[in-house]
């Protein structure tokens, strides 16, 4: 009996996790961090790559685990908006990464097409 409620806990568990986050959850996640992100693109922590991500440039450990759940987030949003209009992730991703560099602020890190880092003048 115990043995079969443990089963049932586990199968009820690995299904739970097993369902994707929503659009809203990742939505919400991506503005509660977006404070965060600015901060260290502010400092310079961090920079946008040319693949639509974040990027450290200085060592930090909660900048990093900041980045990685950004990242995540935008593989996400990059993977179902190419589901939607039959476009890789990646090309999502890159077309995302020119928008990102055309609106970002004055002094924030950008990586050019070619892989070059520079800072927004």
């Amino acid at each position: 009996m115990l043995k079969n409620l443990i089963l049932t806990l586990c199968l009820t568990f690995c299904c739970a996790a097993a369902v994707a986050d929503t659009p809203v959850q990742i939505k919400e996640r991506m503005k509660a961090r977006l404070v965060k992100v600015n901060e260290y693109k502010d400092k310079g922590i961090v920079g946008e790559n040319n693949k639509g991500y974040l990027e450290i440039r200085t060592e930090n450990a909660a900048a990093a685990q900041t980045t990685n759940d950004e990242n995540a987030d935008r593989k996400s949003v990059y993977e179902e908006i190419a589901k939607k209009t039959s476009a890789t992730a990646t090309l999502v991703g890159t077309q995302r990464a020119e928008q990102i560099a055309k609106i970002s602020a004055k002094g924030h890190w950008l990586q050019d097409q070619a892989g070059k880092w520079y800072q927004k003048k």
